[in-house]
């Protein structure tokens, strides 16, 4: 038996836990409940003690709460735990994942436990980063252009990524990268003579003015086996098909 001064500094233990500590009958009254949970919950103890379990979860919840105690009874050796959400007196709603097992006593069921701790937070945090990557792909899927990596900051291991359709600049994490983005190779239009690519994006631009004609043009253009966009300037290109190149050709082919 432990003595008074023992059993104090284990209720204290309990009632101040961060979890939510709940004890039910077999007939899932609540027996007792921790005073940190109670609050947790918008509760004084007194007001959930011999209350049924089911006001502190939300109605949906009810057939999982009973499937979930008829498993650990056909086997109290074994615990029952899910993410479910729970009822505050307020009527506020929040997430916390819950484990439940049985207490025996001469073989006898005498209570049932439910340990429950808040994860509101990570159900939102994973929420949110499910909404920013599905943004992010709907920024993607947008574009025409696709992105441009403007800035690579090597020592914090981020990429700057400017968007063009949305005029705005996202931070990318290294890790982040596969995901998001595929990888593009900046080549010369000699360069790519008889390869093919999926994609071409192809600049234009009278700084190669010498380099604006059909041919290397057409060239540019038939690389691509699916899609080719051209930016730049709308002049360059036009200059590009009004010009057409004659190769002369110095041979001896006739005189031999």
């Amino acid at each position: 038996m432990f003595d008074q001064e023992t059993l104090n500094k284990y209720k204290a233990v309990f009632d101040n836990h961060p979890l939510i500590h709940i004890t039910i009958s077999m007939d899932r009254k609540i027996k007792s409940i921790n005073k940190n949970g109670a609050k947790e919950l918008g509760y004084n103890v007194d007001e959930l003690v011999g209350s049924d379990l089911s006001k502190l979860f939300i109605a949906q919840e009810e057939q999982r709460l009973v499937k979930q105690i008829q498993y650990v009874l056909l086997d109290p050796s074994k615990q029952s735990s899910h993410e479910m959400k729970m009822l505050r007196k307020n009527g506020q709603e929040f997430w916390v994942r819950e484990t439940i097992y049985i207490s025996e006593d001469d073989d006898t069921l005498q209570e049932i436990f439910f340990v429950c701790d808040n994860i509101t937070y990570q159900k939102n945090a994973e929420a949110n980063a499910k909404n920013l990557a599905q943004s992010l792909q709907n920024m993607l899927d947008a574009s025409p252009l696709g992105v441009l990596v403007y800035r690579l900051d090597e020592d914090d291991e981020l990429c700057h990524v400017f968007y063009p359709n949305e005029e705005m600049v996202v931070q990318y994490k290294y890790e982040e990268l596969t995901n998001l983005l595929s990888l593009s190779y900046a080549l010369s239009v000699h360069k790519v003579q008889g390869m093919e690519y999926d994609t071409v994006v192809m600049v234009m631009s009278f700084s190669h003015l010498i380099m604006l004609n059909t041919k290397l043009l057409y060239t540019a253009i038939t690389r691509a086996k699916g899609h080719c966009y051209i930016i730049g300037e709308s002049a360059a290109f036009e200059a590009s098909c009004k010009r057409l190149e004659h190769t002369n050709r110095h041979t001896v082919m006739q005189e031999l």
